[in-house]
Parts: structure tokens; sequence; C-alpha cells
């Protein structure tokens, strides 16, 4: 499960949304600024992220918990971003973190397949706005 945590947030910080795609249930929902139900919503979502938006997420202090068919895996995210005008050749200075929050991915196991049902995180910490 650990792998598929980070293999979500690793795709989205390259912005490779078929394999975000890849990776979540059909009835996935995902709690973001608003909640978002559906692989093709989340799809949709996805595509509308700024074209020069650059992120970073790192994801620390991983917990798997089973229940019954499925599990979960909790976790420490810190996020980083800046939208960039696509004209910089070194690296951007992103001001340190845009938020801390403890997050959280269920999953569903059907034999060799494991797919992400649910994403959601809880703020504990935000930077102020820029």
């Amino acid at each position: 499960m650990i792998d598929r945590v980070i293999d979500f947030w690793r795709a989205l910080d390259r912005r490779d949304y078929a394999t975000i795609l890849s990776l979540v249930a059909e009835d996935c929902v995902w709690q973001r600024e608003v909640l978002v139900s559906g692989r093709a919503a989340i799809g949709e979502a996805l595509s509308k992220r700024p074209a020069g938006l650059m992120t970073r997420h790192q994801i620390t202090n991983l917990r798997v918990k089973s229940d019954g068919d499925g599990c979960s895996v909790a976790f420490l995210i810190t996020t980083f971003g800046v939208v960039r005008s696509g004209e910089e050749d070194s690296p951007p200075d992103c001001g340190g973190p845009a938020l801390v929050a403890d997050g959280e991915m269920r999953f569903s196991i059907d034999g060799e397949t494991i797919l992400i049902t649910a994403i959601g995180a809880e703020i504990v910490f935000l930077a102020p706005q820029k």
C-alpha cells in the first residue's frame, strides 16, 4: 500500500495524470478544496490545474491499517508549490511549505488488484497566502 501512496503523489508532482487515474477506483472520492467523486471527475479536476504549477509532496510517517476487505494508509503530507512562468532555468524559490496535513488513503483489494477508493487530508498548518 505504501508504494501506491508514494506512486500517487509522485505522479501528481510529475503531472502524470494517466498514472493517477490508473491507481484510483472508478468510484474513488478525493477531498480537495471540494469533494471530487469518480475517476472521470478526478481526471477533469486534474486537467484544470494551472499549466505552470510546480508541486512537490513530501510523504512521511506512513502507517498501514487493515480492516476486512480493504485497508488504509495514514501519513503526514508536506506540500510545496509555486506557479512558474515557464521561462525560468533555475529552481524556483517556493518560500517554504504551503501546508502540512494529516492525510489518509483508503484502498480496495481484490486479488492482485489494489485501487485507491478515498483520498483525504486534514490541514494542520497552512502558510500565509503570498
